[in-house]
């Protein structure tokens, strides 16, 4: 009797994932935040990002979870607690 093959689909699935928890997202979703260039404190520096080469081309996108990573970045970032007051 011949044997025969099954055959199996792979189910693939696209996803980002949070740079800063790692938590990965459906690309279809609308649960993350997505950086195409740069968030900067006045002139200086990038807080987030930094996604342009030497070029200042779109190098690449920064990816946060929407509800809680992004905002935890930018309030470390700028020493701000939750009340948007500066830290002492």
């Amino acid at each position: 009797m011949k044997e025969e093959k099954k055959l199996y689909k792979s189910l693939v699935t696209e996803c980002v994932e949070c740079e800063f928890c790692k938590k990965q997202h459906l690309i279809d979703s609308k649960d993350y935040i997505a950086v195409y260039g740069n968030i900067c404190e006045g002139m200086h520096g990038g807080l987030i990002g930094n996604n342009f080469d030497e070029n200042k081309r779109l190098a690449r996108i920064s990816i946060f979870c929407k509800k809680t990573c992004f905002f935890q970045v930018i309030n470390n970032m700028l020493d701000i607690k939750i009340t948007g007051d500066k830290k002492a």
